[in-house]
Parts: C-alpha cells; structure tokens; sequence
C-alpha cells in the first residue's frame, strides 16, 4: 500500500477537474528538503472536495516520497477555499506578501504564505 496503511489514497476525481497540481522540492545547501505545493482547480470542480483530494495527495507525495520536512504554499488572501483546504490538513498561516500578485487590469493582492510539517499534516488528514 503506497500511503503507508494511512488510507489516504482516495478514488481519484475525473482528470478534467483537476488542471493542474505541481509539487516542488528544494534541497538547500544544509540537506534539508521543504516543497511547495500548488494546485489549480477548474471552476465546474469546485465545490466537490477536488482540492482537498489533489492537495493531500501531493502533500503526502512531498513528505513520504520526496524527503521533504515541511511544505509550503501560497495562496491569494482573497482565497478562502483554499486556505480551509490547507488548514484541514494541519498547514498553518506563517505570513502575507503584500501586493504580491499584479492582475491584468493593474490591481495588486496579496498572497498569504501556509505552511505545515509531515508531524501538523498527518496528525489532520488521520482524523478524517
């Protein structure tokens, strides 16, 4: 079993909800791993726990076969989907980056940054 007897290998949503889900890992120069994570969802998937599916899965990917000590992301303050996605599965806010995101018309929004250990992840997901 590739998730470790954790039953965190749900039935996978249809691939055409999910547009994009992208996992990242950096080695830094002391050998400790972290990874981003990121996920973009198409809007006639919202709404039905595709989010949540795409971003244990990568999550438990980064932690379980990539090495990573910690993972993070960012998410757009506006974003509050998202960001009760993250925080279901144990991430933590850690901090904004003001007017991080330019829109075509001019606009900047912040980003928030979230963040969460393998320890804060799997403790959350287990409770499911």
């Amino acid at each position: 079993d590739r998730d470790g007897g954790r039953g965190l290998r749900p039935d996978p949503p249809p691939a055409a909800a999910v547009r994009q889900v992208t996992v990242r890992v950096e080695a830094v120069a002391c050998g400790w791993r972290t990874a981003g994570s990121g996920a973009l969802i198409g809007d006639e998937a919202r709404g039905r726990g595709i989010g949540r599916w795409a971003e244990r899965l990568t999550v438990t990917k980064a932690f379980e076969e990539f090495g990573a000590h910690r993972i993070y992301g960012r998410i757009p303050a506006f974003n509050t989907a998202a960001k009760k996605v993250v925080a279901s599965q144990g991430w933590t806010y850690e901090g904004v980056m003001p007017g991080h995101i330019k829109r075509p018309d001019g606009e900047m929004l912040d980003c928030e940054i979230w963040g969460a250990t393998p320890e804060q992840f799997f403790e959350a997901v287990n409770k499911w």
